[in-house]
């Protein structure tokens, strides 16, 4: 029922709303996840990393509009105003974010809330996020209008897990003739395509399906070259670039 609920809110805000290491180990440019929504549940998106604080361009570029139209962001612009950490029983991502952030419907902050967890995730995985309104926690509502406690962390977002999450590779790694490929799905088969990075054609050089986990392409007899691997679940898709080497 919780759920439903949620989802409800949910679905009648996102019609009116506008638009794996540790942080220093981040190379300048390289490709994050950007989580936003799908319709009820959230997707990623790969983007470059902007110079400067890791945290502070993660959420710069969830305020951004996304590259696919049909995603929509519940971070407003000029919500991120400093993060820090705290270390205790578990390592916290502190994040002091402003009134824009803060001053908007239960469900956006909610929905927001959401995006910048498994955002941040990027830099450490199963890291916990404090999000501060001046100097104390938030108010972060459920389906039920009932606060959430804080630290975050993802599991107390599960009715708006993603559709797709791509575990491995990496975003623009090199990759060889055997590609291990693993991914987390919220419902349903995906098909698990390498293809030719060719404008206007859709050339697939080694496909699999699954229902979440681990698959292996095999490519052969193909020119080292740009490639993309697509996930596709239904009317969802990840993709990221990559460089085969054989």
């Amino acid at each position: 029922m919780l759920i439903a609920r949620r989802l409800l809110l949910l679905a009648l805000l996102l019609p009116s709303c506008t638009g794996e290491s540790k942080a220093p180990s981040q190379v300048q440019g390289e490709l994050v996840a950007i989580y936003r929504f799908d319709g009820h549940a959230l997707l990623p998106e790969y983007e470059p990393l902007p110079p400067g604080d890791p945290v502070e361009g993660l959420i710069a570029l969830l305020s951004q509009p996304p590259q696919d139209n049909d995603l929509l962001t519940f971070v407003p612009r000029g919500s991120f105003e400093s993060s820090s950490e705290r270390e205790g029983a578990s390592e916290q991502l502190v994040l002091r974010l402003s009134d824009a952030f803060w001053e908007r419907p239960a469900g956006e902050v909610y929905a927001g809330a959401a995006q910048i967890v498994f955002t941040v995730a990027t830099l450490e995985q199963g890291r916990e996020a404090l999000l501060l309104d001046g100097t104390v926690p938030g108010e972060i509502l459920d389906g039920s209008f009932e606060p959430i406690g804080q630290p975050l962390n993802r599991e107390l977002f599960e009715d708006v897990k993603p559709w797709i999450e791509l575990v491995r590779p990496v975003a623009g790694a090199v990759i060889g003739s055997r590609l291990p490929v693993e991914v987390r799905l919220r419902e349903g088969t995906a098909d698990v395509e390498l293809l030719r990075a060719a404008e206007g054609v859709k050339e697939v050089l080694a496909g699999e399906r699954t229902r979440g986990g681990s698959v292996t392409l095999e490519v052969e007899d193909v020119p080292d070259g740009k490639v993309i691997l697509s996930v596709e679940v239904g009317e969802h898709s990840v993709r990221i670039p990559l460089t085969l080497t054989l």
